[in-house]
């Protein structure tokens, strides 16, 4: 069967249902069956949430990612973090909030709690969702925030030695 390697794609990130052997077929690729990526961003750097206010924290992603939507179809949203290590504090937690390109919150993709100051806790964080924007030009990124900010080392989001933290859009699964 001719396809296109697994390797092959630019962002490993493909539905398990159409991965057969390691290929995707050529046909299904052109035939839209695979949702193609809409937009993409990495980071490498460390990122500390220092706010408990996401509406107002830094945005994890250098640059906002942008599509242009028709204001009725879903997107589907992905991302992902490595390692997240939560705060080493009692009763804190961390959150990654997603944003549209005016800072407003449109959702808590997750909540690390801690309730215990004895360990650190690690974690690897995946996220995927759909989302309905309104028609015309909108922008997104992603936010971390932490519900007792103080002075120390976590929470932090990292990049692994080889693995990025990244961020991506993509055209609806076909119904």
């Amino acid at each position: 069967m001719a396809g296109v390697t697994r390797a092959g794609l630019s962002d490993n990130s493909v539905t398990s249902a159409k991965i057969l052997n390691g290929t995707i077929a050529a046909a299904d690729l052109a035939a839209g069956v695979v949702p193609r990526r809409l937009a993409f961003t990495t980071r490498s750097t460390l990122y500390q949430p220092t706010t408990s206010v996401a509406s107002t924290a830094a945005d994890i992603f250098a640059s906002d990612l942008s599509i242009t939507a028709d204001g009725s179809t879903a997107y589907r949203f992905e991302i992902y973090f490595p390692n997240v290590y939560a705060e080493a504090i009692g009763n804190s937690n961390t959150a990654v909030s997603f944003v549209d390109g005016s800072g407003t919150v449109l959702g808590i993709s997750s909540i690390f709690g801690r309730t215990t100051t004895s360990f650190v806790g690690q974690y690897s964080f995946y996220s995927c969702f759909s989302y309905t924007p309104g028609a015309g030009t909108q922008t997104f990124n992603v936010r971390g925030t932490v519900s007792v900010p103080t002075v120390g080392n976590y929470p932090q989001y990292a990049a692994s030695t080889s693995i990025l933290m990244h961020f991506a859009i993509y055209e609806p699964f076909p119904v």
